[in-house]
């Protein structure tokens, strides 16, 4: 019994990184997450790509990686980026994490 719980323990930590990609994220085929200006994203954000360009707004949580990251726009609560060239010009209404 205790094998068979730390083995469903074990594997619902597999299952949790494919969990994530199970919201809102579009990506076109050049490998550009973009929210236009004029877009506004009411889920939470999750963008794993090369390039990142956020002008619009997202009102949830997001969490952005990739090699280029730019945040114009307004983020209505905690965003978290990683990537090499990172730049958070727009309001984030709560925490940021880099």
């Amino acid at each position: 019994m205790k094998k068979l719980s730390i083995l469903l323990f074990a594997l619902s930590f597999l299952g949790a990184p494919f969990a994530v990609f199970a919201t809102t994220a579009i990506v076109d085929v050049d490998g550009i997450y973009s929210v236009p200006r004029d877009v506004a994203v009411a889920e939470d954000v999750y963008a794993v790509t090369e390039n990142i360009l956020v002008v619009g707004s997202l009102s949830q949580d997001a969490v952005l990686v990739g090699s280029s990251v730019d945040v114009s726009g307004s983020v209505g609560s905690d965003v978290a980026i990683l990537g090499s060239d990172i730049s958070v010009s727009g309001e984030i209404r709560d925490d940021v994490r880099i």
